[in-house]
């Protein structure tokens, strides 16, 4: 698994980056009607969403149901996201339905100890650390001051940048 990336660290074409991040605010939800080969129609919804650390801030694309998923004010741990380049400004993007809630991650990893959750005083432990996560997202510090969005590239003829 790739590491963890603190958002200040993103930079343009950067790719399978793992986020843990705080939703902070939906920016624009644009829905529209998207022509089909066969002559038919899709629709379709793009959303961008203020996301941060306590490294920056910075703006995610989510299409679809992933829009639904993505709750302001929780925290999510982001797999697999690329850093593309829109207009010369940075947008995060992830593969639909890699946004995990980080309670749903650390649920995951205590369910691989196995037998041992059976334990009752395991249980506890467990219900202990997820209260004590719900405690830390309410207080999941975020710098507002570095927006990794608001900084301009200016593209160099000869590099290649990813989608």
């Amino acid at each position: 698994m790739v590491a963890a990336t603190r958002l200040a660290d993103v930079r343009p074409g950067d790719l399978q980056l793992r986020l843990t991040v705080k939703v902070l605010e939906t920016l624009v939800v644009v829905s529209s009607h998207v022509p089909l080969k066969d002559g038919t129609e899709c629709a379709v919804r793009v959303a961008q969403v203020l996301v941060g650390d306590e490294s920056a801030v910075g703006i995610l694309e989510l299409v679809d149901d992933d829009i639904d998923r993505a709750a302001v004010g929780q925290v999510y741990e982001l797999r697999n996201v690329w850093a593309k380049m829109s207009h010369g400004f940075v947008r995060l993007r992830s593969e639909p339905m890699s946004a995990l809630p980080v309670a749903h991650v650390q649920a995951a990893q205590a369910a691989a100890g196995g037998a041992a959750a059976a334990d009752p005083a395991v249980h506890q432990e467990q219900q202990d650390q997820q209260e004590q996560q719900e405690q830390q997202d309410a207080a999941f510090a975020i710098n507002y001051e570095h927006n990794i969005s608001s900084i301009e590239y200016e593209r160099t003829p000869g590099i290649a940048l990813h989608p």
